[in-house]
């Protein structure tokens, strides 16, 4: 319940901002340097949304990641949080997710955010985008375009109803079709039959 405070106090942020964060490997393939140019682009045309973007993670790509924060921190705040043990307490404290990945299998940040009850904002790559449904459980922007990605961010940032709306809404779909009792249930469904077909369970 005190996740957005404690994140507050622990990097010096006014109470009025707006919180994105990324989570993953600080690799190219993650594509976390959209994320900061989106970030950069969205306090530069609406100053008023006041956003910040923490990046948990890291890996070989962030050396390069902080020079291009550093040249876009005039506009915005952008914190480097990091390799974090348990991500929980973070996306329970943040706005938004913006998950710019190039490809995944099955993403494992965007189901935790979606479990915290956190709108999820990703390209429209099938791979990327499979657990969103748009405007109703997270939103979907044009792959590459940082318009699109700006634009949704803006529109999460000033309606809070919304993003407590797609958060809610995400959480229930973590709860109902992505538990683990569930998975083994389909695979046993699905899979069992094809790998073992006279195997009787």
């Amino acid at each position: 319940p005190k996740a957005r405070e404690l994140l507050l106090e622990k990097y010096g942020l006014a109470p009025v901002c707006y919180i994105v964060c990324v989570v993953g490997r600080l690799s190219p393939y993650k594509r976390f340097d959209f994320a900061i140019q989106c970030i950069a682009k969205l306090a530069h045309d609406y100053p008023e949304s006041k956003p910040v973007l923490i990046l948990v993670g890291d890996g070989p790509d962030r050396s390069r990641l902080e020079g291009i924060a550093e040249k876009v921190e005039s506009t915005c705040k952008i914190i480097f949080a990091g390799q974090v043990n348990d991500t929980w307490p973070i996306l329970c404290g943040v706005d938004t997710l913006i998950h710019p990945s190039a490809g995944e299998g099955l993403s494992l940040a965007i189901l935790e955010a979606m479990a915290a009850a956190r709108p999820v904002v990703v390209p429209s790559l099938p791979s990327v985008s499979q657990t969103i449904e748009h405007g109703a459980s997270g939103l979907i922007y044009r792959d590459g375009s940082l318009d699109d990605a700006k634009e949704l961010l803006y529109k999460l940032s000033s309606d809070k109803p919304l993003r407590v709306m797609l958060g809610v809404n995400a959480r229930e779909k973590v709860i109902e079709q992505f538990q683990l009792d569930r998975a083994i249930e389909d695979f046993n469904v699905l899979v069992t039959p094809i790998l073992f077909p006279y195997c009787q369970r």
